[in-house]
């Protein structure tokens, strides 16, 4: 688990760590996330739906973090095909074995259903991919609860900011511990997004003051100052 996270960890760093292109205090710094604008409730690029993990389907919630042992040869076929970059044959050939149907105990399970959302991610249907993500998020317990935290910070930078995930920002409890999503875990290099994404999605819930102690943090941020600025103005307007 710990390659894994620091493999994951490491590609964000280099993928989503802030190099400006532009001055920090240009108003079309990175992303159009401005407060008192409309966003999308979702990514509509959906072609499935998870409403529940494939593992937990029909099971008891997770309780504890499981093992992992030693993958049926479905299994290790079906990672096989997710390393070759085979997304269409990796999607079924994993979602049948994080349902179980090979026999697969339930850490690799896990690890399979949460290689299923990067599945739906590299195929471009980041609402399936954000169902999985934030459902294995739900879950601290879960093997990939961590690396999950990652992959929707990747996907709300590069691929889509809607209100759903970044509602879902706002329940990670950025300064306080929640789970996984304790900021003890979180790279440092990438506290200033989850921050800022945290209270964004706050204004999306309406919890303006929350939000705004959040935003008045990152005023002198290189990458987050500006929009945090433009934010803290528009609360003001709202709740003078």
């Amino acid at each position: 688990m710990l390659r894994a996270v620091t493999s994951v960890c490491g590609l964000l760093l280099i993928a989503i760590g802030c190099v400006p292109t532009e001055p920090a205090d240009h108003p079309n710094f990175w992303f159009p996330l401005e407060c008192g604008q409309p966003l999308p409730e979702t990514c509509g690029s959906r072609t499935r739906t998870y409403a529940k993990l494939p593992s937990r389907v029909g099971d008891p919630p997770i309780e504890e973090i499981p093992l992992s042992g030693e993958m049926t040869e479905e299994a290790a076929q079906a990672k096989r095909l997710f390393d070759k970059a085979l997304w269409p044959e990796a999607l079924v050939a994993l979602e049948a074995v994080a349902k179980g149907a090979h026999g697969d105990d339930e850490g690799n399970r896990q690890i399979a259903e949460h290689h299923v959302a990067i599945v739906n991610y590299n195929m471009k249907d980041y609402d399936a991919a954000s169902d999985l993500f934030l459902l294995i998020m739900e879950h601290p317990s879960h093997l990939e609860s961590y690396e999950a935290t990652l992959w929707i910070a990747k996907l709300t930078f590069y691929a889509c900011s809607s209100a759903r995930i970044l509602r879902a920002f706002a329940s990670l409890g950025y300064d306080s511990q929640a789970g996984s999503c304790d900021p003890e875990y979180i790279p440092e290099d990438l506290r200033p997004q989850y921050a800022f994404f945290r209270a964004r999605g706050l204004v999306e819930r309406g919890e303006l003051h929350e939000a705004a102690r959040l935003f008045k943090g990152l005023r002198s941020n290189v990458c987050y100052g500006f929009r945090s600025r433009q934010c803290l103005e528009w609360i003001g307007e709202q709740d003078p």
